[in-house]
C-alpha cells in the first residue's frame, strides 16, 4: 500500500488545480448529476466532486506524477476513470485516502449489450484498504458527533443523498466491514442502518448487529433504497431522519411511507 498521505498530496493537489482552472466545465458536468442524481450542485462542488470527460484530463491537471500506477489512476498512459465520477475518499483527518466512482455513461452502455460492467469502482488496496475506510462528509461526521447519532448504508449515492441533507451518514465500501470499522462505531449509542431491500442490505445489517451493540435497523419497504425513497418522498422522509437525530430511539425503526 502506497504511503496515504502522498497520494493525499498528489490527488488533492490535482483538484485544486482542476478546480482554480477548469470550474466552469466541472459546474457543467455536474449540473448534469445533480439534475439525474437530486443533489444541489453545490454539494457537489462542497464535496470536490470532479468528473472525468476524456483520457488526458486528470494527467494535464495532475502532470506526470499521476502517471504512477501505484495511484490506479494510470496505466501505461491509460485513464481507469474515464467518464466516470470521481468522490474523494477521505479519512477522519480528511486526508483523501483513494476515490470512488461512479460510471455515468453505465446505463447507456448497459442497454446497448455491453457486458461485465461496473456502474461502481474504488481505489485499489495498493491505494486503500476499503475495508478500514468509508465513505462520508468528515466535516458534518465531526459537527453531528456530539449527537452520538449514525447512519450507516450501503450505497454511495445513499450516503451523498443523506449527507446533503444534514444527515450523519456513512456508506461501507462493497459492504465490506473490519474491527477498525467496528472500534469507530462504537464510539455511538445509535448506530441506525438503513439497508438495501435485498439480502446483501440484510446481511449487511445482520453482520453490524452482531458485532457491535446499539445497533437498529431503519426499514422502508416501498424503494429499493434509502436514496429512491428520498427522491420519491423527500421530505417526510427527512422530517423522520431527523427526528432520529434531536430523539433517538432505542430499537428498531419502521418509517412511515
Amino acid at each position: 500500500m502506497i504511503d496515504m498521505k502522498n497520494f493525499h498530496t498528489v490527488y488533492s493537489t490535482m483538484l485544486n488545480k482542476i478546480y482554480q482552472e477548469d470550474l466552469s466545465s466541472q459546474q457543467y458536468y455536474l449540473q448534469f448529476v445533480a439534475d439525474n442524481r437530486q443533489i444541489p450542485i453545490e454539494y457537489l462542488l462542497k464535496r470536490k466532486v470532479v468528473f472525468v470527460p476524456n483520457n488526458d484530463y486528470l494527467h494535464y491537471y495532475g502532470g506526470d506524477e499521476i502517471l504512477n500506477p501505484n495511484y490506479d489512476i494510470y496505466y501505461d498512459r491509460h485513464c481507469k476513470w474515464t467518464h466516470f465520477l470521481l468522490i474523494p475518499i477521505q479519512d477522519l483527518s480528511q486526508n483523501i485516502v483513494g476515490v470512488v466512482g461512479w460510471d455515468i455513461n453505465h446505463k447507456a452502455r448497459a442497454e446497448d449489450g455491453e457486458k461485465g460492467l461496473e456502474m461502481y469502482r474504488t481505489s485499489n488496496k495498493i491505494v486503500m484498504n476499503k475495508a478500514h475506510h468509508f465513505l462520508t462528509d468528515v466535516t458534518l461526521i465531526e459537527n453531528t458527533f456530539h449527537k452520538s447519532v449514525l447512519f450507516v448504508v450501503d450505497g454511495v449515492f445513499d450516503s451523498i443523498s443523506l449527507n446533503s441533507i444534514g444527515i450523519p451518514a456513512i456508506a461501507l465500501l462493497g459492504s465490506n466491514t473490519s474491527t477498525t470499522l467496528y472500534y469507530f462505531l462504537r464510539w455511538y449509542s445509535y448506530v441506525y442502518v438503513i439497508p438495501d431491500n435485498d439480502v446483501a442490505g440484510y446481511s449487511l445489517l445482520k453482520t453490524l448487529k452482531q458485532a457491535v451493540p446499539n445497533v437498529y435497523g431503519v426499514y422502508q419497504p416501498k424503494t429499493k433504497d434509502i436514496d429512491e425513497l428520498l427522491k420519491l418522498q423527500p421530505n417526510t422522509t427527512k422530517k423522520q431522519l431527523l427526528s432520529l437525530i434531536r430523539e433517538p430511539i432505542p430499537g428498531d425503526v419502521y418509517l412511515k411511507v
